[in-house]
This record gives structure tokens, sequence and C-alpha cells, in this order.
């Protein structure tokens, strides 16, 4: 009750800001991710068949159905579960609260909670994180990650720093549960977990001035948590093909060249761009500071930056991981310029701000904010301040699929892999496409042959005869649909987005 008493401040400024941006900027796109539709697809069909599918469900396939890890089947039920409730507004006002929720109850909360940062450079680290999440602002179940990852990454952070575990050892584990069935960027909590023993045995070996080193039960109770968090992974439908799928779809090239979120950052763009600022800022904090961070933090953020590095997937997860280092860095560089050249007045200006930012709520006003989002777009067809449609935009074949549905349910298409899932979702079973994103269903294999055989050079006629398709549905800019028409082959349907084909007339 005392905290709801005070003022709002700098925090809670930036905190109705971000909701806003969040709210007229960046939902355009929100729902066009390929996997939106497979996900809430999938979803429904554990809810109905109350159990998790062990075999594809969606995807025809000449050989029978093939054998399905559903690596992320708790958010699918999650996601269908709350769209099942309230349609694509509540899906969208939820995943919107939880954002916000994330970096500024979560995140700004947390660096508050840590001593050496003050108010204002709380927010700001809060602050970089949030935009280097917004490369995954998007309706996919890996934003279920972040809060988990956040939750995660502080705890073991507070652990280290105050030398004591004992708290973590049921915590942890507990959070890498549901993580493991969430989501499979679990798999990066658990490489963190093998840096944190090594890093707590090197503080133990390699002595760093102004660090206490941790003693031998700490020590212990590292390996012993990072075995009860791994024990805890193999709670899922899966147990250890879990683990394999994911480190199978990681270690293959092909795929890791497939899509561009593997792909490594394009520092053109705003969000690498502050990242390398981030580390730029933590290069002169220990030039110029000599910051007494131990191992950990030197090898975690290590290993997450040469991990983005290589895919800008991890940009948001590392951005988490920064924020307190770079909080505290930004508080070393200021107590620093500050001892040097202590007359300047923008010093006593921060230090109004400051003060008058220390009794305010600090960002609270989250807790009003994110559920007042949540509320109202449980209450109305879309979330306040959002005009338009909702879910997939127009880059979605809805005309071609109308027309399918309408004249021969149940039919085989052959169709882009980003439009399998929406096929398959808007269909509710009675389309059938032959291939979407799950790369590590489908395997390397069968992506090449798809793109092969679908060109005007290629074996399309051989293929579509294999597959038993009812219809060829393409891209209007295909080149195959393009080819197909200059020779002669009329289409079934033609609109702004797709081409339509039956497979009887070519």
């Amino acid at each position: 009750m005392k905290q709801l008493l005070r003022f709002p401040g700098v925090s809670d400024i930036a905190v109705i800001i971000c909701a806003l941006v969040l709210l007229t900027v960046q939902l355009g796109n929100f729902a066009d991710d390929p996997g939106v539709g497979w996900h809430l697809e999938s979803g429904r069909w554990i809810a109905e068949n109350l159990s998790v599918p062990k075999t594809d469900p969606f995807l025809f396939s000449p050989e029978g159905a093939r054998r399905w890890i559903s690596d992320q089947w708790l958010s699918d039920l999650s996601f269908w579960l709350v769209y099942s409730a309230g349609g694509w507004s509540t899906l969208y006002g939820a995943l919107i609260a939880l954002y916000l929720a994330t970096y500024f109850g979560l995140i700004l909360g947390g660096l508050n909670r840590f001593r050496s940062c003050g108010a204002i450079v709380a927010l700001l680290g809060s602050l970089f994180a949030f935009k280097l999440g917004l490369i995954h602002f998007i309706l996919r179940p890996v934003m279920l990650s972040f809060p988990l990852f956040a939750i995660f990454f502080f705890s073991l952070m507070r652990g280290y720093r105050e030398q004591n575990l004992t708290k973590l050892l049921w915590l942890l584990p507990a959070i890498i549960l549901l993580w493991a069935n969430l989501h499979p960027t679990f798999i990066l909590a658990l490489a963190l977990l093998a840096i944190f023993a090594v890093a707590i045995h090197l503080d133990r070996v390699i002595l760093i001035p102004g660090r206490r080193t941790p003693n031998i039960k700490m020590a212990l109770q590292a390996w012993l948590l990072l075995a009860l968090c791994f024990g805890a992974s193999l709670i899922n439908p899966n147990f250890f093909e879990l683990h394999q799928s994911i480190i199978n779809l990681g270690s293959n090239e092909y795929f890791m060249r497939f899509h561009e979120e593997w792909m490594s950052p394009d520092f053109r763009e705003a969000g690498p761009q502050i990242l390398l600022l981030g580390l730029g800022v933590m290069l002169l904090a220990a030039f110029f500071v000599r910051p007494r961070w131990g191992f950990f933090e030197l090898l975690s953020l290590s290993f997450l930056t040469f991990l983005t590095l290589q895919s800008v997937r991890v940009l948001p997860l590392l951005g988490i991981a920064l924020a307190l280092p770079l909080s505290q860095a930004l508080s070393d560089l200021f107590a620093s310029f500050r001892s040097r050249f202590p007359d300047l007045s923008i010093w006593r200006a921060g230090d109004s701000i400051e003060e008058r930012e220390s009794v305010s709520l600090r960002g609270s006003s989250i807790w009003i904010v994110a559920p007042l989002i949540l509320v109202v777009s449980c209450l109305n067809d879309s979330p306040p301040l959002v005009s338009g449609p909702l879910g997939p935009s127009k880059s979605m074949p809805y005309a071609a699929a109308d027309l399918i549905l309408a004249n021969q349910p149940g039919s085989i298409v052959v169709a882009p892999a980003d439009w399998g899932g929406f096929l398959a979702f808007y269909g509710r079973g009675k389309i059938r496409p032959i291939i979407d994103d799950r790369n590590g269903l489908l395997g390397e294999e069968f992506y090449r042959s798809f793109f092969d055989s679908l060109r005007l050079t290629g074996d399309w006629r051989g293929y579509l005869a294999r597959y038993k398709a009812d219809y060829l549905l393409l891209r209007k800019s295909s080149p195959l649909g393009e080819g197909l028409k200059f020779l002669g082959k009329l289409p079934y349907y033609e609109d702004d987005t797709a081409i339509l084909f039956r497979t009887l007339e070519l």
C-alpha cells in the first residue's frame, strides 16, 4: 500500500511510452510468423486429445505419419487456450502484457534490487534489454522464454555474488522443468549452468582482487544444481530425444543458413548497433574502472556474445544477461568521471533526478499497465489503441484456402513452407499441406527435394504425382507460377497474393 501512494517517476513514464510503442508501432506483422498456424493447431489437438502428439497430425505424407518431437507443446497449448477464450485480441493482449512485465517488472525490478545500480541507470539497463528483445517481439513461443531466462539468470547472478546457492537448488530446477516443455532455449540455460560450475572452480584457483573466494560447499552445490536441472529437463514427453532433436537441428549447417533469424546479426540495423554500444560501454568500464567481475560474468557473457554473433536469434537473451553488468558498468563510469570532474553541474541535476526517482514508483506502474492492457484486450475486439484486423495478414492465401475448402475439403495441397502452418490451422484438418517450417520434423533432404522439384526446370509433375496433390498453390511472384502461365496453363484462381492450379489441369 505504501508503494502505491508514491508518485510516478521517470521509470513509469518509460513504461507508458514503451507500452504505446508496442501497441501503435510493433503489432503490424505480429502474427505473420510461419509457425503461428501450426502452433495454434497443435494446441487445439492437445486440448482435444488430452495428450502430446508423437507423430505429426497435420502434414500429408505418402509414407504415413512422421515421428514428431513436439518441443513446444506446453506453449502451443497455452496459446490455444488463450486464443479459444478470447480470440486474437486476448492472445495479443496476453503477450504484450507478458513482454512489458518481463522487462519492466522482472528485469527493472531485479536491477533495482541490486544496490550497485542507481534507479536511472537501472532503467537504462532495462531499456537496453527491451530494445534488443524487440527483434523477437512476434507471436511465437520464444516470447515465453524471456521471463524464464530473466528469472533464471538474475537468480544465478545473485547466488553467485552472495555465494549462497541453497535457494537455487529448488528454484532453478523448477524453472527448467517448466521451460523444457515450453521452448528449446532451455538448452542454453543448461549450458550456462555448466559454465557457472566451471567459473566457481576458476574463482577458487585464480584469485581476483577484491572478490571473496567461493568455498568448497558452493563448488559442490554448483555441480549438484547442474545435475538437478538436467534431470528436470528430462521430465518431458520425449525424455532425452528432446535434447537430441535440439542439438541435431542446431548443428545442421543447411538449416542454420536457411532462416534469417539463424544468421549473424546485420550491424546496419538498430538492434545490433545498440548491442555494440552496450559492449563498448562495458569495455570502457573495464579499461577505466576495472570492475570486479568474476569468471561467471566473463565466461557467460562471452558465451552468449559468441552465439549472438553466429545467430541473431540469441540477441534477446544476451540483452537480458547484459542488463545487470551493463548497468553496473555505467554506474562505475559515472562515479569515476564524477571523481575526476566534480564541479560539473550535470552531477547536481543527476542527483536531483535520482533522489526523486528513489521515492517514486520506480517502474512499479507496470503492474497496473500490463493487466490493464490484458483486460481491455479481453473485453474488446483488439488491444487498446490498435486498429485494423488481427491475426496473420493478407500475405497469407485466405481467398485461395476458402476456395479449396468450398470446392474440395480434404485436399492435399503443395504450397510454400511458410504457408503450411497457416493452411493447417485455417483448414482445421480439411486442407492437408505437405510442408511447413518445422525443419526438425521434415529434415534437410525433404527441403532440398521440395525446392529442387518446384522449379520450372525441375520434376514438378513427378513431385505432384508422388504426393497425390490436388492443388498447387504458389505465391503470386513465384517463377514456377509465372512459367506455367507462360506455357499456357491457366490458373484455377489468382489474386494479388497467390496463384492456385488444379493438378488435373497441369
